[in-house]
């Protein structure tokens, strides 16, 4: 696990990788804007922040990479932010081309199998940034951030910002959908937020805090 650990950040810490994969990923939000460009002129601009997902994530990553790298400088709750988004992104993306496969491989099996590498690419820029992540989230932080999840999941499936073609080919999946994506953003959060959580809240949680609880009942 360390030696992996180290490979990762080196992603990080090294200068001349972390300026390609910045240039990488920005690559990837300017064809994720083109991808999500019809999507976006249906969309009034007030829901814009919940329909490119990925360009999002990809963005984050860039963003946390030249701050990490260049500058010196990480915020855990910035990392927390960048990190679910890459995860949950990635996954979802990657389940979602597997179970609609008819609608992505029939059509373009290369450029759909060539999705799910960069998406599986997307959890692992996650990894990079549990590799060098120093800090603690506070517990607000990490709520402010699942509820943001938590909304945007609310605007996929209530008010309809989910990718496309999802709406159009989604049909009796959607509820499952939108159950998977909460279950997802909690799930995940909190798995983040175990591993790099404030430990005094952790600490209520711990198997000896439990079983106090059970006493004082």
């Amino acid at each position: 696990m360390k030696t992996e650990r180290n490979f990762l950040s080196q992603f990080a810490k090294n200068k001349a990788l972390a300026a390609l994969l910045i240039l990488v990923n920005l690559a990837g939000v300017a064809f994720g804007l083109y991808y999500y460009s019809g999507q976006l002129l249906d969309t009034p601009r007030h829901l814009w922040a919940f329909v490119p997902d990925s360009p999002t994530a990809v963005m984050l990553f860039a963003s946390f990479l030249f701050l990490y790298t260049f500058k010196k400088y990480q915020h855990p709750a910035l990392n927390l932010l960048t990190a679910l988004y890459l995860v949950k992104t990635g996954l979802w993306s990657v389940f979602v081309l597997f179970l609609f496969w008819p609608s992505y491989f029939v059509l373009n099996a290369a450029f759909s199998a060539t999705l799910i590498l960069l998406h599986l690419g997307m959890v692992l820029e996650a990894f990079v940034i549990a590799s060098v992540w120093k800090g603690r989230v506070r517990a607000k932080h990490a709520a402010l951030v699942m509820g943001w999840f938590l909304l945007g999941d609310f605007m996929d499936y209530v008010m309809g910002t989910v990718p496309y073609p999802i709406p159009f080919i989604g049909g009796s999946y959607l509820n499952a959908l939108a159950a998977e994506s909460v279950l997802a953003t909690i799930t995940i959060s909190l798995c983040f937020y175990r591993k790099f959580g404030d430990r005094r809240t952790l600490h209520l949680f711990s198997p000896e805090a439990q079983k106090s609880n059970k006493r004082l009942l």
